[in-house]
């Protein structure tokens, strides 16, 4: 059987045997250097194989190092090789240790993080309250001071916080010296992001801030390297004097006499919180002698309506204040809602403070127009479809804090009610809820009212969809192109 088997192979062998020993030695050798040649042939194109397949590994090694990379130190830029793929920024990753080193390396004040943090919201930045906030020496004493106002609270709203820091940066860059071997362009730009990284540190910046620094930084950027610092911090100067004037004086006047347009004699207009391009529709209002009613809707913990409230009922127009919880029952006299936002989507998303979203959904379902005034510097390329992805926590003792809740003297009903609120309230606070296992506390500044509930969106230009924020984003850069 196995001569059978092998005998093919046997009988190749023996030919070839047979050959060899017929040929010439110069045959034989001839042969030897011709099998030679199709080795080291062969030998070559293996290699060759082997240097493609050993390039490709690096290439894909070097794609997927450098999204690695894009990922983790630039979140805000996109690679190439996605180009349709936005990063999330570093604060929406809190729950990536490395990350979380990270940040904890580059921070100008170190923050203690939160002792309970809410696990759905465990991507975002969530701390504990400052107890001071000391900065290191390259922060200027003005930035502390702004930051501490803004962690309190004491400068809250878009326009008023986006002024304070052009303010602020203005003396900033007064009192900033050039160092030595150094240029203003190339060295205020960092100088700059110290004092940014501190405002951050104190509280997330606003989107009216985000569009305020970007102005900025592109303002130096293009200064001459030729140029004197005194003329060159006149001209940054002269530059953000402009940005207020252009995008918030002039574009709110612009509203105003749009909004003025849809309020007429008997409506019943009802607002959220507090923004200060409605109060000043409602003031311009009341000037042209329109005969109308507001109702102020707020919520817990903050109660911005109060300081809204305060300045409709000086300036003469009737009022009427309510909570979130009585929407029901006013919204069938409302005419029309009109409030502020904090930031424009993409998408047509409105980001404004929490409790907009349900004033929304509820003038949608009794069919009244819900109509937003928003600066186009606020508009944003960004798409958000829900307030879980990004939000800025804020502190969880405020949600314990009812001081705000003071009944009145002339309803002795609500007293007790109250009373017990305010003492179970202070139980629960003397005996640490942090150490409670089964209570969390959670207190979110702002909500995302998607556009199919958005009625029309007022800004300087005129009276758009909220979905055309991308159109408007587009003109305006071929505008500055």
């Amino acid at each position: 059987m196995s001569e059978q088997i092998n005998g093919p192979h046997q009988s190749n062998k023996s030919k070839k045997k047979i050959q060899t020993q017929n040929m010439t030695k110069a045959e034989r050798r001839e042969l030897q250097e011709k099998q030679r040649a199709e080795k080291n042939q062969k030998k070559q194109e293996n290699t060759q194989l082997n240097l493609a397949q050993q390039k490709k590994t690096q290439q894909l090694a070097s794609s997927v190092s450098s999204l690695d990379l894009n990922r983790t130190s630039q979140p805000n830029q996109l690679s190439a090789s996605t180009p349709n793929i936005r990063k999330p920024p570093a604060q929406m990753r809190q729950d990536d240790p490395k990350m979380v080193k990270k940040i904890e390396k580059t921070q100008t004040v170190q923050r203690i993080p939160v002792q309970k943090p809410v696990a759905l919201f465990s991507h975002l930045t969530q701390y504990e309250k400052p107890q001071s906030n000391l900065a290191q020496d390259i922060v200027h004493p003005s930035i502390i001071s702004l930051g501490l106002k803004f962690s309190e609270f004491v400068i809250v709203g878009g326009n008023a916080r986006c002024i304070a820091m052009i303010d602020v940066f203005k003396k900033v860059i007064h009192d900033y010296v050039t160092p030595p071997g150094s240029s203003l362009i190339r060295h205020l730009t960092m100088y700059l992001g110290k004092q940014i990284d501190y405002l951050t540190s104190a509280r997330v910046l606003a989107a009216s801030m985000k569009s305020a620094i970007r102005h900025l930084k592109s303002e130096i950027s293009i200064l001459s390297i030729d140029l004197p610092d005194i003329d060159a911090k006149e001209k940054l100067y002269d530059e953000l004097d402009n940005f207020i004037l252009k995008n918030i004086t002039i574009a709110d006047q612009y509203i105003v006499h749009q909004t003025l347009q849809n309020i007429h004699d008997g409506d019943v207009i009802l607002t959220h919180a507090r923004s200060s391009v409605v109060l000043a529709v409602f003031q311009a209002a009341y000037d042209m002698g329109i005969k109308f009613r507001v109702i102020v809707c707020d919520s817990r913990p903050k109660l911005e309506g109060k300081e809204l409230l305060k300045r409709l009922v000086a300036t003469g127009i009737p009022c009427t204040y309510i909570l979130s919880n009585a929407l029901g029952v006013v919204m069938k006299e409302v005419t029309k809602v009109i409030v502020g936002a904090s930031a424009l989507f993409s998408n047509g998303a409105v980001m404004s403070r929490a409790g907009t979203a349900v004033v929304a959904m509820m003038a949608n379902e009794f069919q009244v127009p819900f109509i937003v005034c928003c600066e186009t510097y606020k508009f944003s390329d960004v798409v958000r479809l829900d307030s879980f992805v990004w939000n800025e926590i804020g502190d969880s003792d405020e949600l314990l804090d009812l001081t705000n809740s003071e009944p009145s003297s002339k309803l002795p009903s609500v007293v007790p009610t109250l009373t017990n609120m305010q003492s179970n309230a202070s139980m629960i606070r003397r005996s640490e809820w942090r150490n409670l296992d089964s209570l969390g506390i959670l207190n979110l500044h702002y909500d995302v009212t998607p556009s199919h509930l958005v009625t029309m969106c007022v800004c300087e230009i005129g009276i758009i969809s909220s979905t055309s924020v991308v159109t408007v984003l587009r003109d305006l850069l071929e505008k500055k192109e």
